[in-house]
């Protein structure tokens, strides 16, 4: 009996401890996550001598391993369990964003983080790809469950303690020897950091969280307003804002492309804004710039009152019909869901997955049974031009172009397969938008607008960047150049004095046009004159 001490001491002996476990940990992690990190460094380095290229990658390296390792650390001394926890969630994270990463070229910043707490279930389905789930599979979950199995045990604190401090002691040993290139990583951090996993997302979630709190502060409401516009007795207002999704300029025939992505509106008199710039590139911003009177200066957590909010307290009636998600809160006449729209649709067609025909349908009949003299109808499409399924946001009739490319995984498509399935996505557009024309040009009361802007544009493969959501400082302009188009009834352009010529030759502000411009012509097309209206972003007013 004496000498069984010595075999269960022995037996308890077995496993790893947290530092050599934390620091294989911070080793796969290097390996398998961050190489498009040092890729991107490597570019970023550009013909610097061979010494400068490994001194810099050494030193990402370096930084990379003395984050993770003291944060591990730190874990490990509270308790093994809760260090396992951590590691095997951050594994199945790691591996989903690394998917996008390497798929799609994405930044994780604040903005994807933000975009992901507010993507609905059909765009999280438009991004399903088996792929994936052996990026999850093989990258995620069979390291986790290795890790799950791993036996660790514990060991002195002072180990733990004594690990951090030599990974601290070692990373700022080689940061001094390397301190000229500091510079180099200040210029170049906020591209790193959104590639550098679990970094990118552990950081930029801890600040969404932080702003989203923000939020919880009362509304900021703008000052009250009077309509100067003094409305014929016999006549109303109806004007329609429809936001677009993820449409380009650059593929809109009315911007000079060469194809005809414009067959339904060709001849119903759209007005194209040259030059029209979105505020940034993922929608949360771009709905922030065109809704609020601060445009490209308003944050995408501000408190300030919405257009929709201002309109309906000032006696618009407003209706808001909507196939996204990520606007903010408002307190309008009626606000619908794509859900409640699709239930309720009679059009045949509209309750496809890939139509958006609920959003226009029944609109004559909701103009003509609404008493008010002046009505605001945003319609907001979520589907739209958004990838990577482009072949998924139209119905089958509208493939105009051909042959698409039909898989999310669209960097194995050819160029020309992925440029037919966009256009076909803006060519279904188009349809909408004659459909709303047509209603509006039969309210035969009504001095009539609609405006349509898109949130943002979007990138087909450039430089090998797809989708959106780049920061604006490295975005390429298809992601900023947006189609704003407009149409106006006879009655409204005779009564304002404006026509198509004198629209697209007097750009607001000196600035050209852009989502700066919604808010203040919206007001603007109402005749609402207040503090919070600037006239020299009002394309409709006389300057």
């Amino acid at each position: 009996m004496a000498g069984a001490a010595p075999n269960a001491g022995g037996k308890a002996e077995r496993g790893l401890t947290p530092g050599r476990f934390v620091l294989l940990f911070t080793l796969f992690t290097l390996v398998a996550f961050d190489g498009p990190m040092f890729a991107r460094a490597a570019g970023f380095l550009g013909d610097a001598s061979p010494s400068d290229r490994f001194l810099t990658l050494g030193l990402l390296a370096m930084l990379v391993i003395f984050l993770q390792v003291v944060s591990m650390v730190l874990l490990s001394l509270l308790s093994l369990r809760l260090l396992k926890l951590v590691a095997i969630f951050s594994l199945l994270i790691n591996a989903f964003a690394f998917y996008f990463i390497l798929t799609y070229g994405t930044l994780i910043d604040i903005n994807v983080i933000r975009s992901v707490f507010a993507t609905d279930t059909k765009t999280t389905t438009d991004l399903w790809h088996p792929k994936l789930l052996l990026f999850v599979l093989g990258l995620g979950v069979l390291p986790a469950l290795v890790v799950a199995w791993m036996p660790l045990r514990r060991s002195a604190r002072w180990r733990q303690v004594g690990l951090a401090l030599g990974t601290s002691a070692a990373f700022f040993a080689y940061a001094f020897a390397a301190s000229y290139q500091w510079l180099w990583f200040d210029r170049h951090m906020t591209v790193l950091g959104s590639l550098a996993l679990p970094w990118n997302y552990v950081v930029n979630t801890l600040r969404y969280l932080r702003q989203e709190a923000a939020l919880n502060r009362e509304q900021i409401l703008l000052p009250e307003g009077t309509f100067t516009y003094r409305l014929p007795p016999d006549q109303r207002q109806v004007v329609v804002l429809v936001i677009g999704e993820s449409a380009r300029a650059a593929n809109h025939a009315q911007y000079g492309y060469e194809r005809e992505t414009d067959p339904y509106t060709r001849e119903l008199g759209l007005v194209a804004l040259p030059g029209a710039r979105s505020c940034a590139t993922y929608t949360l911003a771009g709905l922030a710039c065109m809704l609020t009177d601060a445009g490209s200066q308003a944050s995408v957590t501000t408190l300030r009152e919405p257009l929709g909010s201002y309109l309906q307290r000032h006696g618009v009636e407003v209706i808001w019909r909507t196939n996204s998600s990520g606007e903010p809160p408002q307190k309008v006449a009626q606000y619908v869901s794509m859900q409640t729209l699709r239930a309720n649709c009679t059009s045949p067609g509209c309750r496809e997955r890939t139509s958006e025909e609920a959003l226009v349908d029944g609109l004559a009949e909701l103009i003509a049974g609404s008493d008010a003299r002046r009505l605001f109808i945003v319609l907001h499409q979520g589907n739209g031009s958004h990838g990577p399924a482009y072949y998924d946001q139209y119905p089958p009739e509208f493939e105009r172009f051909s042959p698409v490319c039909d898989t999310v995984q669209i960097q194995k498509c050819s160029r020309q397969e992925l440029i037919n399935a966009y256009d076909n996505t803006i060519v279904y557009t188009d349809w909408l938008l004659a459909r709303i024309v047509g209603v509006l040009e039969g309210v035969a009361d009504a001095q009539s607008v609609m405006i349509y802007a898109s949130d943002h544009g979007e990138s087909l493969g450039e430089g090998g960047v797809y989708l959106h959501g780049l920061p604006n400082a490295l975005a390429p302009d298809v992601q900023r150049d947006i189609p704003v188009l407009v149409w106006m009834s006879p009655g409204f352009a005779a009564a304002r004095g404006v026509g198509p010529e004198t629209l697209v030759s007097k750009p607001p502000a000196g600035r050209g046009f852009g989502q700066d411009n919604v808010f203040h012509s919206v007001l603007g097309a109402f005749g609402l004159t207040s503090p919070a209206y600037r006239q020299e972003y009002d394309i409709f007013a006389d300057r």
